[in-house]
C-alpha cells in the first residue's frame, strides 16, 4: 500500500536536491539505514504500564523513581513512550528524580481513539493539555518536562503557554517551525517506503503498517498545511515567553531536524543552554544514553 502512494508534499525537484546535499555533507546516504537513526537495544517496559483516565481517555504511563524532582517525557508525534524512551527509563536517577513518560491519546496503548492530526489545536494544543491534567491528577501541578523530537516542539509550547507549571524546560531535536528544506525531506518520507527498513520496522512493531501508514499520512498533510498557511510555523509564538530555564541538546548530524534549528530557538530563548552531541543523529538519547542522562541530570541538579 505506502509503495503506490504519490507524495503529498509537493516540492520542486532543485528543493529535494538541496535535501540531499544537505544530507551528502554529514557525509550519510540519504535514507540509508543509518542516516537517521542508530540500531539500539529494545527494552520491554510493559511490566511498568499503568493506566489513567485524563479528559475521558484510558492515558497508558510509566512512573518511576522517588525522587522530588518530577520529570515529564514527551514522545514524538508518532511515537510511544516504550519506544521513544524505553531504553533510557529505568536509567535515570531514580533516587533524586520521579520520571513519568506517557502516550498521546491514539498512540502507543492509548488507543482507543485514533490519533487526531486535523489541526494545530487537536494536535500540539490537545496534547500539552492532556500532559499537564496528567500531572495533576498524578499529583505534580509543577515538573520539569523533557520532550524529544514532535515531544520537543510541545515541550516548547507548554513552556510559553503554561509558565506557571513548567519547572524547567529540556527539548532534544526540535523544532519551531520547518522551511523549504524540512518539507522536502517531508516530502521524502512521505511514502514509508522509502524509509530504511531500520526506521519503519521500529514504527510498525508498534502499530501495525496500516494505523501507522494513516497517522503518518495524516501528520504529514497537517505540516503541508501549516507550511501553506502558517508558513510553517509550529510554535515560534511561545519562545519569547519561556522563562524558565532551559537547555536544548541537538544532534550534530540529525537530518530530521538539521542543526540550524537549535540555533532558530536560541535566538529566541536567549536564557537557553545549548549542547550540540558531534555524533547524536536523531535518536541520540537512546544511542548515547550515558552521555546523554549526564548532561540532563547535571542541569535539573544545578536548578536545586
Amino acid at each position: 500500500m505506502a509503495s503506490q502512494t504519490k507524495h503529498l508534499v509537493e516540492i520542486t525537484p532543485e528543493q529535494i536536491q538541496e535535501f540531499k546535499n544537505l544530507a551528502k555533507e554529514q557525509e550519510k546516504t540519504f535514507l540509508s539505514e543509518d542516516a537517521i537513526v542508530d540500531t539500539v537495544e529494545h527494552v520491554d517496559v510493559s511490566h511498568l504500564y499503568q493506566r489513567i483516565e485524563v479528559k475521558g481517555v484510558s492515558i497508558n504511563y510509566v512512573k518511576v523513581g522517588t525522587g522530588e524532582k518530577p520529570v515529564l517525557l514527551m514522545c514524538g508525534s508518532v511515537g510511544s513512550l516504550a519506544s521513544d524512551f524505553g531504553p533510557i527509563l529505568q536509567k535515570f536517577n531514580l533516587d533524586k528524580f520521579t520520571v513519568v513518560a506517557w502516550d498521546y491519546p491514539g498512540a502507543g496503548k492509548s488507543i482507543p481513539p485514533e490519533r487526531d492530526f486535523s489541526s494545530k489545536e487537536s494536535f500540539l494544543h490537545g496534547d500539552i493539555e492532556f500532559a499537564k491534567i496528567l500531572m495533576q491528577k498524578l499529583g505534580y501541578p509543577k515538573f520539569s518536562i523533557l520532550g524529544w523530537c514532535g515531544g520537543g516542539t510541545e515541550a516548547l509550547m507548554m513552556a510559553g503557554k503554561y509558565p506557571e507549571v513548567i519547572e524547567s524546560l529540556i527539548s532534544i531535536n526540535s523544532k519551531a517551525f520547518f522551511g523549504h528544506e524540512d518539507m522536502a525531506f517531508y516530502n521524502l518520507m512521505s511514502d514509508i517506503s522509502n524509509w530504511s527498513e531500520l526506521a519503519r520496522s521500529s514504527m510498525v512493531k508498534v502499530y501495525g503498517e496500516e494505523y501507522f501508514f494513516k497517522c503518518w499520512m495524516s501528520l504529514i498533510t497537517l505540516y503541508k498545511r501549516i507550511y501553506d498557511e502558517e508558513e510553517g510555523n509550529l510554535c515560534t509564538e511561545f519562545l519569547s515567553k519561556i522563562k524558565c530555564p532551559t537547555l536544548l541538546v541537538h544532534g550534530q548530524l540529525d537530518p530530521v531536524a538539521p542543526v540550524r534549528h537549535v540555533h532558530f530557538i536560541k535566538e529566541r530563548i536567549p536564557h537557553a543552554k545549548v549542547h550540540i552531541m558531534e555524533k547524536g543523529k536523531h535518536n541520540l538519547h537512546l544511542r548515547y544514553p550515558e552521555e546523554f542522562l549526564a548532561i540532563v541530570e547535571q542541569f535539573l541538579l544545578e536548578l536545586s
